[in-house]
């Protein structure tokens, strides 16, 4: 009996050390092809194509020139409240 309850807990510490407590050294790849849709005076629509990671891809920054404005763990972005008439840059970042 005595052994048979270390295997165990050997094994569901191998387990979890599998599923997520080892450190994920490989970065996500960088989100691409940021594009904007639904475009109105006020507001716009941002999609881009998703990171790829081998665990996972905690989900994005979104910038309108220069300052973060969300967080988001889709790959789509409703921006509103902008001024009509105005030119802004937007850029996309992968959260760890």
């Amino acid at each position: 009996m005595v052994g048979r309850g270390r295997i165990v807990a050997l094994a569901v510490l191998v387990a979890l050390g599998a599923a997520g407590c080892m450190p994920d050294t490989t970065p996500p790849s960088v989100p691409t092809g940021l594009k904007s849709s639904s475009v109105a005076s006020t507001q716009l629509t941002l999609s881009w194509t998703a990171s790829t990671d081998n665990v996972a891809v905690a989900g994005y920054r979104v910038f309108r020139d220069g300052l973060q404005v969300a967080t988001t763990s889709t790959t789509t972005y409703q921006d509103s409240g902008l001024t009509a008439n105005t030119e802004y840059t937007f850029t996309v970042s992968r959260r760890r």
